[in-house]
């Protein structure tokens, strides 16, 4: 019998100046989810010229004080939890 797992999703809209700037972003949005033992199943990201929009798939449903602090890093312009 297969065992169910909730899964939950965020997608987050940065501001995209540079590449390594995006790589460093997601970088640390993907740390602070690991510091709160929050596993990332699946990770989608698109860009279209300074705009960058990423999806999450999650194990389990941030917390809102995690979003918030998502919501805070530097040239992320909005959090949702899908």
């Amino acid at each position: 019998m297969p065992i169910a797992i909730k899964n939950s999703k965020i997608d987050i809209t940065e501001e995209e100046t540079t590449k390594e700037l995006a790589k460093n972003t997601r970088e640390k949005l993907a740390k602070m989810l690991a510091d709160e033992s929050i596993n990332v199943v699946d990770m989608l990201n698109k860009s279209r010229e300074n705009i960058a929009y990423t999806i999450l798939d999650l194990e389990q449903a941030p917390s809102q004080i995690i979003l918030d602090k998502i919501n805070a890093v530097e040239h992320v312009i909005n959090v949702r939890s899908l």
